[in-house]
């Protein structure tokens, strides 16, 4: 990011919200800053938001999505498409205990899904964690293979390690 760059911040989950246009390298610093004081809700709709900003964004732009990418593998894949005129970056941001599930995860477990609220329980043991991990492996070779296809940049990152400096690091770079 140059000194008199402009940019907008959107965020979505159940409805986008952005910010007005901003310019500069300190404002943009800043409003990265801010991004950590952004409660996670609602269910996110990847295509919905995709559709959104493709008819809102005019010239062409860097477009970072910033992402747990759990969503359908399809809705992902078009959100790339409808997006694709963009130079387009794809941020993971994941948490390492979602993928190696702590010993002391045994037995009936209620999980609490952080979109929607909604309680689950599973009968955890070392062959539902096995397939869990075995899954989401899968999982994330898709988002590998949809960047891949596109052509675009995928970073995996996990939160432990300061995702915020992370999408500093890759904007300074591009």
């Amino acid at each position: 990011m140059r000194c008199n760059d402009q940019y907008m911040i959107a965020t979505f989950a159940d409805n986008v919200d952005y910010t007005r246009v901003h310019k500069g390298r300190d404002e943009f610093l800043r409003t990265i800053d801010n991004l950590s004081t952004i409660s996670v809700n609602g269910k996110t709709k990847l295509a919905d938001s995709a559709d959104f900003l493709h008819s809102r964004i005019k010239s062409k732009s860097m477009v970072l999505i910033i992402s747990d990418f759990l969503d359908n593998p399809d809705s992902i894949r078009y959100s790339v498409q409808r997006l694709s005129r963009h130079e387009l970056v794809l941020v993971h941001l994941y948490d390492e205990a979602e993928i190696d599930l702590p010993e002391t995860v045994d037995g009936i477990v209620k999980f609490v899904d952080s979109e929607t609220n909604e309680e689950v329980n599973v009968s955890v043991g070392l062959q539902f964690k096995k397939e869990y991990v075995a899954e989401y492996g899968k999982h994330v070779a898709e988002l590998n293979r949809i960047a891949y296809d596109f052509k675009i940049p995928y970073f995996n990152i996990s939160i432990k390690n300061h995702p915020i400096d992370a999408v500093l690091t890759i904007v300074g770079g591009r």
